[in-house]
């Protein structure tokens, strides 16, 4: 099995893309939350903010796929990344070290969101020694 320094997930309210990745290969999986509902925002006029908070069992699913990657790259179009990684930082602080950054990405290709990742990777890369961990 290759040896992955990095991951990227793109997270919404229905489902997460996760791609464990190094320069040449990518390896990727997709969770998807079981009971999300289609639509998350109040229609004009109803009380609340139109955001739900993500189902503690989903969250953890994602999490589960993240055990290994030295860096991460959490990004997606909604409240859903900043809710992975608030939850992330409440129940698995060892990983939520390894997060590098939270970013606005709307809904790019698998391909886009890869190229998107190894992009921003790249400059931290040559300012930091890249360590990789065997995954357990």
């Amino acid at each position: 099995m290759t040896q992955h320094a990095h991951a990227v997930v793109w997270i919404d309210h229905r489902v997460a893309k996760i791609f464990d990745f190094n320069r040449e290969d990518a390896e990727g999986q997709i969770i998807h939350h079981w009971h999300a509902e289609k639509q998350i925002h109040h229609k004009a006029g109803s009380v609340g903010s139109g955001h739900i908070v993500e189902d503690e069992a989903y969250l953890r699913a994602v999490v589960e796929a993240l055990h290994g990657p030295y860096e991460i790259l959490i990004v997606g179009p909604g409240h859903a990344k900043w809710q992975l990684h608030a939850h992330l930082k409440l129940q698995d602080p060892e990983i939520a070290r390894h997060v590098m950054a939270v970013v606005d990405a709307d809904h790019p290709s698998d391909a886009q969101l890869v190229e998107l990742a190894r992009k921003y990777f790249s400059g931290i890369d040559r300012m930091t020694p890249q360590i990789i961990t065997p995954k357990q």
